[in-house]
């Protein structure tokens, strides 16, 4: 019976295993606090974070809430508060003044900031995101699911 046992436990090991290194997989959001490599952080917290005015219209909710990076900069996100947010592509060229976000919001998907419906998915308090390439140069605009217009941000990718 122990037997048995450990090879299914083995069994079950090794099906994760090669879950996890599925080349192409989307990476789940880490609990962790180490960043990836050369990645821009961004701090995510509608306490700490109040709205500002900048020349995309207010921003609120990160920090920074404008972020310009070199183009191949990773981005990650942060969540600092003690409930869940996301950090969502909202695939337009302006902020919309309602939120434009579904549930699909909720679960992580797009690994680039150039894809118009990329999500970190839910980050958890501490939560740190899978990091998000910028391969395309423009301007991208995002937000939170649970707290748009209130958490919106833009990043400029040169």
């Amino acid at each position: 019976m122990r037997s048995l046992a450990s090879s299914f436990v083995c069994g079950a090991l090794a099906t994760i295993a090669a879950v996890a290194c599925t080349p192409g997989a989307a990476t789940a959001p880490s609990n962790g606090s180490a960043s990836a490599s050369g990645a821009v952080v961004v701090a995510v917290s509608l306490i700490k974070y109040g709205q500002a005015t900048s020349s995309f219209g207010a921003v609120g909710g990160y920090s920074p809430a404008v972020i310009v990076v070199a183009r191949g900069t990773p981005v990650q996100f942060r969540n600092d508060d003690t409930f869940a947010h996301t950090a969502s592509g909202l695939g337009s060229a302006a902020f919309p003044q309602t939120n434009p976000l579904g549930t699909a919001a909720q679960s992580l998907h797009g690994s680039d900031v150039s894809q118009p419906d990329w999500s970190t998915g839910n980050l958890g308090a501490g939560a740190l995101s899978a990091p998000l390439n910028t391969s395309q140069p423009g301007t991208y605009f995002f937000g939170c699911f649970y707290h748009y217009p209130t958490m919106r941000g833009v990043i400029v990718v040169r």
